[in-house]
């Protein structure tokens, strides 16, 4: 009997995939960059390289756009798992698109590359329990593996570190799934017929992660925030020039340096330069260049003495300033030791870049200081000039709000046509680049920005070491935000930045998401404004406000949702604060008083209809924040009151304009006088000001000409509105710096 051929699955290979010799790029529409087409990957190869396509986020790393189904030593595995990735990149393919369960969105490389680590780990788990094939996984299979991803392992001693996230078990349960969705793709292996890990159920019902309503952002702290724009800011108008002007010095040092450099590279020659340089040195009387901090630590640690004049002369720079191209350290050092201790005696030893600094104005206003102590040279200039970068970076992102992805898309072209608007403001526009949420390659946007924004963006234009070959402000993959966070608070609060009067910045995290939260809260909780350390609010509110207003549709619109959410939370607590006010017997004042003490009865009305059908029920806010919700949505800001904005017909600042009343007409705050529209009412809160204007226009009232009538009628009118308004608050709430004697409502 003749023996049965083995197949290639017997022998441990899969049979022929359906995408066997597929070009990955072709059939997932990747454009490739021609000069990289030889990287582009194919099916069959172990390694997928998509570092030759066109349009790749640069934020992305390196290590992102190579997936290595190499360490799946299983050949059936591996097979699989190609087939699944590329299941994931190809919605549209005719054998992927008639699976009920996939995607109908293509996928990102990123996310291939996150599904290649948990597929691996899947398969790992596996095989250290003698399960090779997925037809043998069961329900109590995957129920233990998920519970085995509760905790991170230790590989050598087996232990748990610590206990995973929510969504990183989500992201492990949704891989095992698709497994299942795509089965009907793989040549060989997959699940048993008809088997799906947790049934119908979602990745989020299995892992127990939940969407949480808001952002979970935390914002910058403010004693975080202020210090550290502070200081930017300080960095780009102070220091930014001077620091560019020592770039530019030390390339010409270092163009000098290379057109005297000997063209012989003999040690024997190097003696009379040797004495030639220390003879300069002595005969100028200048110290002795220094060499940096970490050198004269690993001299230490070689064993030299603490009191050795030579422990921190740079002998190396000695070498390049006689003219050596490659100097020989140890071998000088030994040749010229005695002549370069006895200079090191007379001379001293000091830093040799930027001796004799330009004086600058100190941050604190007590004088001025050098803007920079001798530095040791060309690794610590570029210290300094990432510092600059850095601060301009973190400018750009807390006054725009834009993501990682977004700043580093910023081109050297970002500048678009400057607009004039009303009051001689200049409206600055710039472009980048859109990627979270858009097609591959990411579409081109603009955003509106303030003066100091884009200033802060031509500075780093000019930091570019190469601004004609480069095409980006800042390099690819190259933003390292935090780190620079990190370096430059460090800076801050170092001797150096403390010598220039900074404020030091306490510790508490800094990171770009955390930057975007802040700016959305401050743009919710003031009345139209924004971020405004150290800017006009009215420039930053304007100008940052139209800039993510400006299209609707894009991140912009995502972001001004976020905002909105705010200002309504921030409205109902307004709300809620005026109806407890109210039930203190504490009433609004202003034309609008009345109708909003009616509505305000009402709902105490229903609160005591509530209380009477369940007397034994505590009461607590929720109740009442449900019945103010529909008013408090009406509820816009104005610097001197509150405009309860329900009916536009009756808007006292559309009727000054002249502007049509449709549904969704919008209050004009630049036309308001709360004085007089129905819908505006006055609150302890609003005293301040209306009591500053009256005392605002009687200084100005004894100033004028008598012979100016007009102007002093005008005044006088503006006087006694100011003071009728104050009177009116005085007269519903009491004076707001009155003490109370306890039969007023302040001590009710």
């Amino acid at each position: 009997m003749m023996p049965r051929p083995q197949t290639a699955v017997a022998v441990g290979l899969p049979p022929r995939s359906v995408f066997a010799g597929a070009d990955i790029c072709l059939v997932a529409n990747l454009p490739v960059d021609p000069a990289k087409a030889d990287r582009r990957p194919f099916f069959d190869n172990d390694v997928w390289d998509f570092t030759c396509v066109l349009g790749l986020p640069r934020h992305q790393p390196v290590r992102v756009q190579i997936v290595n189904f190499g360490q799946i030593t299983n050949p059936v595995q591996r097979q699989m798992t190609k087939e699944y990735l590329l299941g994931l990149l190809v919605p549209d393919h005719p054998l992927v698109r008639v699976l009920p369960g996939a995607y109908r969105v293509p996928r990102v490389i990123s996310t291939v590359h996150q599904r290649i680590f948990h597929i691996k780990r899947w398969f790992d788990w596996l095989a250290e329990r003698g399960i090779h094939d997925l037809s043998e996984v069961t329900q109590e299979t995957c129920d233990a593996y998920l519970q085995w991803c509760h905790h991170t392992w230790n590989r050598k001693n087996g232990q748990t570190v610590k206990e995973t996230k929510p969504d990183y078990r989500r992201q492990a349960v949704a891989t095992l799934q698709e497994l299942a969705d795509y089965g009907e793709l793989f040549a060989a292996g997959g699940y048993r017929k008809g088997f799906r890990p947790w049934g119908s159920r979602s990745s989020q019902q299995v892992s127990g992660y939940r969407n949480t309503r808001g952002n979970s952002t935390q914002p910058v702290r403010q004693e975080v925030l202020q210090p550290m724009l502070a200081a930017c800011f300080y960095i780009i108008e102070h220091l930014a020039e001077p620091i560019l002007a020592l770039r530019e010095s030390e390339r010409r040092r270092a163009a000098e340096w290379e057109a005297r450099f000997s063209t012989s590279d003999e040690p024997r020659q190097w003696a009379p330069l040797m004495s030639g340089i220390i003879w300069d040195y002595i005969r100028r009387g200048e110290p002795l260049p220094a060499t940096s901090d970490e050198q004269v630590r690993a001299r230490l640690k070689q064993g030299w003495d603490e009191s050795d004049p030579l422990l921190r002369v740079s002998v190396k720079r000695l070498g390049y300033e006689a003219g050596i191209r490659y100097p020989h350290v140890t071998r000088i050092m030994n040749e010229h030791r005695d002549a370069l201790r006895d200079a090191a005696k007379l001379l001293g030893v000091e830093h040799p870049t930027a001796r004799n600094a330009a004086l600058v104005p100190r941050a604190d206003g007590k004088g001025e200081a050098p803007w920079t102590l001798p530095i040791s040279g060309h690794s610590q200039t570029d210290w300094v000039i990432e510092r600059v970068r850095s601060a301009c970076l973190t400018v750009v992102a807390a006054l725009t709000g834009m993501r990682m992805s977004e700043l580093v898309e910023i081109p050297t072209d970002f500048r678009l046509p400057s607009q004039t608007v009303a009051g001689g403001l200049t409206r600055h526009r710039i472009r980048s680049k859109r990627i979270k949420g858009v097609k591959h390659g990411g579409e081109w946007d603009e955003w509106v920005v303030i003066e100091e924004v884009h200033q802060a963006l031509e500075l780093m234009s000019r930091l570019l070491d190469d601004p004609e070959e480069e095409t980006h402000l800042i390099g690819e993959h190259n933003l390292n935000y935090g780190w620079r966070a990190h370096f430059l608070r460090q800076w801050v609060n170092s001797e150096d930045g403390q010598r220039l009067g900074l404020d030091s910045i306490p510790d508490g995290q800094v990171n770009l998401r955390m930057l975007r939260r802040t700016l959305a809260l401050e743009m919710a909780h003031r009345p139209g404004g924004l971020l405004a350390a150290k800017v006009a609010l009215k420039h930053v509110s304007v100008a940052t406000t139209e800039g993510y207003a400006a299209r609707p549709g894009g991140q912009q619109s995502i972001f001004m949702t976020e905002v909105g959410k705010e200002e309504q939370n921030r409205n109902l607590e307004l709300t809620l604060q005026a109806f407890r006010d109210y039930q203190q017997g504490i009433l609004p004042a202003g034309p609008g008083a009345r109708d909003l003490a009616e509505f305000f009865a009402s709902v105490d009305g229903q609160l005591s209809e509530l209380a009477k059908k369940a007397p034994t029920v505590k009461r607590g806010d929720r109740e009442v924040t449900s019945l103010l919700a529909k008013r408090a949505k009406t509820l816009h800001l104005g610097v001197a009151n509150y405009c309860w904005f329900i009916d536009p017909a009756k808007a006292l600042c559309l009727k000054i304009a002249g502007a049509p009343v449709t549904k969704d007409s919008k209050p004009m705050a630049g036309m308001c006088d709360s004085a007089r529209c129905p819908q505006a009412t006055h609150h302890p809160c609003h005293r301040p000001v209306w009591a500053e204007s009256a005392e605002s226009s009687k200084v100005f009232i004894a100033s004028i000409p008598r012979g100016n009538k007009a102007e002093r009628q005008r005044l006088e009118a503006e006087l006694a509105r100011a003071e009728r308004v104050v009177s009116e608050i005085d007269a519903a709430h009491g004076p707001a710096d009155q003490e109370g004697d306890g039969d007023g409502p302040a001590d009710q």
